[in-house]
């Protein structure tokens, strides 16, 4: 009895001084909002929402048939916009006519969703030097060169822009087999801190997602690459690191991932950080085989390192 009256004490005061720090921010309930990696998924769940919700959304995709795709919704408010995050020409270009279109509608940007981001998976002494520094390209530097683009006209929107980083559990907590995907997610968590405190001042917030396993396509992708890098290891390279990249492991990668999350988990997330007056530094949602989010992250960090060492062992030897 005395055990559960101290829990909920502590659970009280750490509320209490959760309601005493939290920072208010301005909404702005409409305007516009630019998102990343808007093609599927988190980033098309998203943007269809914020859509419905009176914000004019300009959704990024890589591809003309994508632009057929979000057209096809026809909400008059998403806007579909070709641009690659890892090159610069096709930023300006964005940014050249979301500034016009922005001034033609008599608004101001008032969040920009970091979104777009790719999946690589390998164990550290098997990695292609290549392809990690392919991952950063898109899942760090094409970050940090869109928000360098789109922070002057947040700033011009001033207090209560927002700026919504979609990182990941893996950002938070590795696990074998997760580099360089979670390299590059880690490089985002101190990106999206260090800016946090550099915005401030302007008033504006920064706020992070770290969503689970989510039904989406860089998912899917992510199991199918483990599937295919298989093929692409030697005999010798498969034995060494079998359990790590044997079948078992893979097949349980699908088993996990089939338990995802619907992008809806992220959907709520983001809009919370977007129009909340009380918006959250970090949004830990989905799951991990059916177990919450939270619980692996927090437990990263109230844990002892050798034991959070021995949970994640155990539980990739499921």
């Amino acid at each position: 009895m005395k055990l559960v009256a101290s829990v909920v004490f502590v659970v009280m005061v750490a509320y209490g001084i959760h309601l005493c720090v939290r920072k208010e921010f301005p909404v702005h309930s409409s305007g516009g909002v630019v998102i990343t990696g808007a093609s599927s998924g988190i980033g098309l769940h998203a943007a269809q929402h914020l859509a419905k919700k009176g914000y004019r959304v300009y959704a990024t995709v890589r591809r003309p048939i994508d632009v057929d795709k979000l057209s096809a919704f026809d909400l008059p408010l998403l806007n579909p916009i070709i641009m690659d995050v890892t090159d610069a020409p096709s930023i300006d270009k964005s940014v050249k006519f979301i500034i016009s279109d922005l001034a033609a509608h008599n608004i101001p940007l008032v969040a920009l969703v970091n979104n777009a981001g790719a999946p690589a998976n390998c164990p550290v002494e098997l990695t292609d030097l290549e392809d990690a520094r392919a991952n950063f390209e898109v899942n760090y530097f094409g970050v940090l060169a869109v928000t360098q683009r789109f922070l002057p006209l947040l700033r011009e929107t001033g207090k209560g822009a927002r700026v919504v980083m979609v990182s990941s559990l893996a950002g938070l907590i590795s696990s074998d087999n997760g580099n360089p995907y979670s390299a590059t997610k880690f490089a985002l968590e101190a990106l999206s801190e260090a800016l946090r405190y550099e915005v401030a001042h302007f008033g504006i917030s920064v706020s992070v997602i770290n969503p689970a396993y989510v039904e989406t396509a860089i998912s899917k992708k992510s199991t199918a690459l483990k599937d295919k890098s298989r093929t692409t290891y030697t005999s010798e390279q498969l034995t060494l690191y079998n359990h790590v990249i044997g079948e078992k492991r893979v097949n349980r990668s699908h088993a996990i991932a089939s338990k995802g999350d619907s992008p809806e988990v992220t959907t709520t997330a983001i809009t919370d950080a977007i129009c909340s007056p009380y918006p959250q530094v970090r949004y830990i949602v989905a799951n991990v085989d059916g177990t919450p989010a939270w619980i692996f992250a927090y437990m990263k960090y109230f844990l002892p390192e050798r034991l959070t060492e021995k949970i994640v062992l155990f539980f990739n030897e499921l």
